[in-house]
Parts: C-alpha cells; sequence; structure tokens
C-alpha cells in the first residue's frame, strides 16, 4: 500500500539511532547464528513472500477498479474503504505490532488479512466484500509497519556480522533487495491477469478462477512467510529491557496517540501544506487510472489487456524512479516536478478524452485505432509515479530528516486520502469531470511543489526508490 522508499528511508534513521546508542553489538550477532549470507538469504525470503503478497492485492484492487470483480458502485467503495482503512490502521499499527512481539507473526497476520480481500471478491455478498477491505486496510497497515522493523533489526544484525560496515549502510544494501524484488512481483501478478484473461476472459468464471489464483498466492505468501523467515532479534539498550512489558505496551500506546496528534497537527505548516497537494495528486491519479483507465481498456481492447499495460506503466516507474532518485540540484528537481505534474495531467486529460470516446463507439470487437493513446495513457501515469517515487520520496527524506516518521506518515496520509476519494467519488463523477480534476490538482501540487524547492537544502538524500501498490 505504500512505496518501500518511505521505510527504508525509516529504517536507514532508525539504523542510525540504534547505532549510536551503542545496540550494535557484533558478539551477540556472532553467537545468534547469524552470518552475513544468512542475512541477506532471510531478507530475499522475506521480500518475495511480502512482495508476492503483496502483489496479488494489488491485482485484485485492478480487476475491482476496472468493475470486472463485481458491481462496479461496490467495487468502487470497496476500493475505498480499504485505502482510508490503511490509513487509519497506520496510526495505531505500531502499537499492536509492539504487543505482537515478532515481525515474523505481524508479517504473517498482515498476508492473512489482505488476502481477505481476494476471498470476499469471490463472493457476491456486498457486506463480504467490504469486511474484507476493511481486513485488508488492516493488513496493509501492519505489513508496513512490519517491513520496516524488520529491515532496521537485519541491518543492525548485518553490521554486526562486519565491523566495517555501519547500519545505514547495511540498510541501504538490504532495502536494494527488497526493492527489486516488489517491482518484478507487481509485474508478474500483473501479468498472470493477461495471461488468464486474453485466453479464457469469455468464460463467465474466468474472473472467479483469477481471483481464486491470486488468494492461493496470497496464502502460499503467509505460509512461506511462517515456516522460512527467520526472526530477527537485535541486540536492544540494556534501558529497554529493565522496563516491565506491561509498562512498556502501554507507554507504546500512549507515544503512539501522541505520535498521532503531532503527526496532524505538522498539516498546520507552511511548507507541509505546500507538499500536501502534490501528494494528493498522486493519490487521485492511482485512483483514477485502476478505475476509469481500466475500464476504458476493458471497453476498447478487452479484459485482457489491463494486466500486461499496468505491467508496463510498473516497469516503467520502477526504471525511471530509481534515475530520478538521485537529483540533486534546483535544477533537476525542478524539471522531474514539472514533467512529472505535466504527465499526471496528461492522464488525467486522455481519460477525460478516451472515456466518452470508447463508450461511443458502435463496434462489438475491439477497436484497435484506441491502443496507441491508451497505452500514451499508461506511459504517462507511469512516468508521474515515478518522479513522486524518486523527486518527492527525496525531498521528504531530506526535508524531514530529523523526523522521518512523522515526514512520511503525512505523505501516507495525504496520497491514501486521495485514493480513497478517488476510488469512490471518480466512479459517480463519470470519466470527463475524474479526469480534468486529477489533471487540475496535478498541475496545482507541482507549483506548490515547486515554490517549495528553492527553500530546501540544494544536497538530497539518496535513497533506493520502487513502485507503490497502484504501479
Amino acid at each position: 500500500m505504500e512505496s518501500a522508499t518511505s521505510h527504508g528511508t525509516k529504517a536507514l534513521d532508525a539504523a542510525r539511532v540504534e547505532s549510536e546508542s551503542g545496540a550494535r553489538a557484533p558478539d551477540a550477532a556472532a553467537s545468534a547464528g547469524w552470518t552475513r549470507r544468512a542475512v541477506r538469504r532471510n531478507m530475499l525470503v522475506m521480500s518475495c513472500c511480502f512482495a508476492l503478497g503483496e502483489a496479488a492485492l494489488v491485482s485484485v484492487i485492478v480487476l475491482s477498479g476496472a468493475a470486472l470483480a463485481g458491481d462496479p458502485h461496490v467495487a468502487a467503495l470497496s476500493n475505498s474503504v480499504l485505502y482510508l482503512g490503511f490509513v487509519v490502521f497506520s496510526l495505531g499499527a505500531p502499537a499492536l505490532h509492539e504487543w505482537l512481539g515478532s515481525d515474523r507473526r505481524a508479517f504473517v497476520l498482515g498476508l492473512a488479512a489482505i488476502n481477505l480481500y481476494a476471498l470476499s471478491k469471490m463472493t457476491t455478498s456486498d457486506e463480504l466484500q467490504i469486511m474484507g477491505a476493511v481486513a485488508s486496510g488492516f493488513g496493509g497497515a501492519m505489513l508496513w509497519i512490519a517491513e520496516g522493523a524488520f529491515l532496521t533489526k537485519l541491518a543492525l544484525i548485518d553490521a554486526g556480522c562486519e565491523p566495517q560496515l555501519s547500519p545505514a549502510a547495511s540498510a541501504s544494501q538490504l532495502s536494494g533487495i527488497f526493492a527489486t524484488i516488489l517491482p518484478i512481483s507487481l509485474t508478474m501478478c500483473k501479468l498472470l491477469a493477461s495471461a488468464v484473461l486474453i485466453p479464457y476472459g469469455h468464460r463467465p468464471d474466468a474472473i472467479r478462477y483469477l481471483l481464486g489464483l491470486y488468494a492461493l498466492v496470497g496464502m502460499l505468501a503467509a505460509l512461506c512467510m511462517h515456516v522460512f523467515v527467520r526472526e530477527p532479534l537485535a541486540p536492544k539498550p540494556v534501558a529497554s529491557a529493565e522496563v516491565p512489558q506491561g509498562t512498556r505496551r502501554g507507554g507504546v500506546c500512549a507515544q503512539t496517540g501522541r505520535r498521532s496528534l503531532a503527526t496532524l497537527e505538522r498539516n498546520l505548516s507552511l511548507d507541509m501544506a505546500l507538499l500536501a497537494p502534490n501528494n494528493v495528486a498522486f493519490g487521485l491519479a492511482t485512483g483514477l487510472v485502476p478505475s476509469h483507465g481500466a475500464r476504458i481498456v476493458v471497453q476498447a481492447l478487452g479484459a485482457g489487456h489491463v494486466g500486461w499495460l499496468f505491467a508496463l506503466s510498473g516497469l516503467l516507474a520502477a526504471t525511471t524512479a530509481a534515475a530520478l532518485s538521485p537529483l540533486s540540484s534546483w535544477r533537476g528537481r525542478a524539471f522531474a516536478t514539472s514533467t512529472g505534474a505535466l504527465a499526471f495531467a496528461a492522464t488525467g486529460l486522455l481519460c477525460a478524452w478516451l472515456g466518452p470516446e470508447v463508450n461511443n463507439q458502435k463496434a462489438a470487437e475491439p477497436d484497435r485505432s484506441f491502443l496507441a493513446p491508451i497505452v500514451i495513457l499508461f506511459l504517462c501515469y507511469g512516468y508521474g509515479v515515478a518522479v513522486w517515487q524518486g523527486t518527492t520520496m527525496s525531498v521528504f527524506a531530506q526535508h524531514f530528516a530529523d523526523d522521518p516518521l512523522l515526514g512520511f506518515a503525512n505523505l501516507k496520509i495525504h496520497s491514501g486520502l486521495g485514493s480513497a476519494f478517488a476510488f469512490y467519488a471518480f466512479n459517480k463523477l463519470g470519466a470527463v469531470v475524474a479526469g480534468y480534476m486529477s489533471a487540475s490538482v496535478a498541475l496545482f501540487g507541482g507549483v506548490c511543489f515547486l515554490a517549495l524547492l528553492p527553500t530546501l537544502n540544494h544536497s538530497a538524500v539518496p535513497i533506493f526508490t520502487t513502485t507503490r501498490v497502484h504501479g
């Protein structure tokens, strides 16, 4: 539900803080039987399990947004509830993670919860689909919280195995493994939709069969996470161990409340007011394309083409984001921000134009004349996502370097609320109004972001980026 960028940045910051507090303890890592190879193998297995479960959820969201998995109104509402639930549960997920006392338990719980969305979509019950969306929002929040904690602990253990390696450098290397596996899994699951729907899309049970495959992938991911992932028990400061468990957990709950309030209060500042519209624009675009964009593909080309087009945009986003992330000069960032805003604006305008054109076509067979503008639409969308994943994340990592959890929590809230609004409201507004609204907010967000750039330090914080679940 969120990019690996924000959690990779959080992990880098947490690893640095814990290292400075004396929590490195190389001998402890060695005595626990850890080696650098074991650390990387553990990270690889976790990344594969996480990415397969997340990719299956993303694919179900796309199918739902395209109105291929049930009633269009229920599909729009359930997708909206899912993202709204993700935002709300993200505020309390750290306390529950602490109560569970295990990253692996949190992973398995999160994977099991998000898998309920695919299972609920296989039914005809509107109530079960909404309940599945709520559960998936909760599961997504648990997954991303656990991923950040898991990465931080593994980085400390890895640094303990190699005295010359700092925890921050180790976290960067380990996050690279995760950021490589996730877009590959997203692409594979999206292509699975095309592989099933192109030859078998005419069958009435094809969608249910595909949803069953995604549910099976999610269950296997949760099972493998439980069986094969080793719990990283990084050494903790002595002061933390002296606090009684019940007191510590109660303190975490109270701290979560204080942090949540501080996160929301941060939106009253001028810098966050200038950053928020760009995040909302991203959320609107990532609700517009999986809904109206996907429906345009279904009407013009057929349901089987939805998968490979989303895979195309996701691959473009992943590769371009990595290229844009290191840009540190004001001009470089201004260029990326401007072109990203224009790309999202073009995405909205193309949806506004193609929606009525596709609806007015008389031919019952797919119309290949729409293929070129549809491909351009998805390429523009992919580039816009890349700018947000690259430049926007770099700016957030730099601007909130003193408190990355607060900065990225607001980024998650802005984009999540934008997606929740888009999935529900855009379904009622239609492609024209939704497209123009998304384009307008994209341009406004780009202008606001550009207004903030000159006030920032010119040295960027390089971070490894990957594609968000919509990608």
